[in-house]
């Protein structure tokens, strides 16, 4: 496997690449230690996604990919851009299983299910496009108001469920549920 920073072979079982000293987890996966690391590869996703979208925000991350609000330049609407950054060692079944996650999200119409637009690779960046809903996260607002009422709770959890019905009649399991 390669480092993707500067290229060079990474021996199996480093934790690190020997010569750009890039810090890797036990899954191979670039681990980000500093905003230093977080901007370029935010700047390496501009570069690679320019003309076709224009990077805005980060919104979050998770272990496999980073969430990024951004506009669809040709189109000029908001999109959520889900993406594999450059910055990460990314396997083959990892990019297989982003795209099949992306397609079958793509073959559900629901409205509790976010739509995918597009899936995409640009410069070596693999992304899922989707719409972009405009709000506050559930996390955000109970960070804020503290414990949600319980009919709060309840609508929350029937839409969620709703939508978890619908993929599952379609025999897709939400892989983090």
């Amino acid at each position: 496997m390669n480092c993707p920073k500067c290229g060079r072979e990474i021996p199996a079982g480093s934790p690190t690449c020997l010569h750009c000293n890039s810090r890797f987890s036990d899954e191979r996966t670039l681990v980000m230690v500093n905003d230093d690391e977080r901007d370029e590869v935010r700047d390496t996703l501009r570069t690679a996604l320019s003309g076709v979208y224009e990077l805005d925000q980060e919104l979050g991350h998770g272990g496999m990919a980073v969430v990024y609000k951004a506009t669809e330049i040709e189109l000029r609407r908001p999109v959520a851009l889900k993406v594999l950054p450059p910055g990460m060692l990314v396997t083959k079944a990892a990019v297989e299983r982003f795209k099949r996650e992306a397609r079958m999200a793509a073959a559900l119409d629901h409205p509790n299910i976010i739509p995918i637009y597009r899936i995409g690779q640009a410069a070596g960046v693999f992304y899922i496009a989707m719409k972009f809903v405009e709000g506050r996260s559930l996390h955000g607002i109970m960070e804020s108001q503290g414990a949600l009422p319980l009919p709060v709770v309840l609508n929350v959890f029937r839409a969620a469920t709703s939508g978890l019905a619908y993929a599952h009649e379609r025999e897709i399991v939400h892989r983090d549920i």
